[in-house]
């Protein structure tokens, strides 16, 4: 058996690569470039970041001391993903990601307690990965708990069409609180009121009781609210006025070529009704009563119709009323014309 030289072998492998490597090379060189470009742009689209400020949500255990705050008071946390995930995160009435700690009472005798923040302590939505956390602890600070009572404001209402008002009273109007001391204390120096939800009424028409749930006057610290939720009796006024145009003119819509009508009676009456601080401004020579009969040529006549009532636009109308409530159409009369034809002698 005859072994060949060890630099031989080598040389015979090295040339064996470089022919794999010049063979087809033209195709192979397109492929490189094909899975380069594709690459990047696959790492491109899920390469997004977004840096957002948390705030810190808590659960603590009970015990004789209350959360004050947090020690800073926000988490500056990176997330990498997809363009549409990252956008996700900047749309307007999407859950938004925030920080949520769960609290034990610090050891007899202290009043802080250093917390470790994680990504198990992240909520979101969407497939995100979380790039970075800044800082990665916060210091809890607590004070001994004081129980207080503060009113209560009226709801900030929604869903109002401007054409109503709207009374509201709560039951009860105050709340028993409980916190951090000295956060109570500066709340009751300042007679600062708690606040509800929004009310919506929107589609409402008549007075109706819902409950809203009181909210806390911040959430970097823990509150016990004593009821949660208050009872609000809500009260729709319907706030409306009239208007009366007296004596409009009807016009009739109709083509050049078609027979010409006349509208009996020929004026009409019209009352508006809707929010007073519009209608007080609809000038009368703006309002237009519109007759816009289908004719046929077998239609019979008299015509018997209602009429259209055009307003200006963005006015907050509710109901509109014409007397009479139908017209009748008729063929108008055109006037005759004499022609007389003068015998003239022809000459021959």
């Amino acid at each position: 058996m005859k072994w060949m030289p060890l630099s031989d072998r080598w040389r015979e492998r090295l040339q064996w690569i470089v022919d794999v490597i010049v063979k087809d090379w033209p195709w192979k060189t397109i492929a490189l470039l094909l899975a380069v470009f594709i690459f990047f742009n696959i790492r491109q689209s899920i390469s997004y970041t977004q840096t957002l400020n948390l705030s810190i949500e808590t659960e603590l255990d009970t015990g004789g001391l209350s959360l004050k705050g947090f020690e800073p008071n926000t988490v500056r946390v990176t997330f990498r993903g997809s363009e549409s995930e990252i956008r996700r995160l900047s749309v307007r009435g999407s859950e938004p990601p925030r920080v949520r700690l769960r609290l034990n009472q610090p050891p007899p005798g202290s009043t802080s307690l250093s917390v470790p923040i994680s990504a198990e302590n992240l909520i979101y939505e969407g497939d995100l990965r979380i790039v970075s956390i800044v800082p990665k602890a916060v210091v809890a600070q607590f004070d001994r708990t004081e129980t207080r009572y503060l009113n209560i404001d009226l709801p900030t209402i929604r869903g109002t069409s401007g054409m109503e008002r709207v009374k509201v009273s709560l039951e009860p109007s105050y709340v028993e609180i409980s916190g951090p001391s000295e956060r109570l204390n500066d709340l009751v120096e300042r007679s600062v009121n708690l606040s509800t939800e929004e009310l919506d009424i929107t589609g409402r028409n008549e007075s109706f009781t819902t409950a809203l749930r009181v909210q806390p006057p911040d959430t970097r610290s823990s509150w016990v609210l004593r009821p949660e939720t208050v009872m609000a009796s809500v009260e729709i006024i319907q706030n409306e006025v009239s208007r009366s145009f007296s004596s409009l003119p009807v016009k009739i819509v109709q083509s050049q070529e078609g027979q010409q009508l006349k509208a009996v009676p020929s004026h009409v009456d019209v009352v508006v009704n809707g929010a007073p601080e519009e209608i007080s401004t609809i000038d009368a020579s703006s309002v237009l009563v519109i007759a816009n009969p289908a004719i046929e040529k077998d239609t019979n006549f008299p015509i018997e119709m209602k009429v259209d009532v055009l307003l200006p636009h963005n006015r907050r109308i509710k109901e509109v009323t014409v007397t009479p409530s139908l017209i009748q159409l008729y063929p108008k009369e055109l006037p005759k014309v004499e022609v007389q034809e003068e015998e003239m002698d022809e000459t021959k």
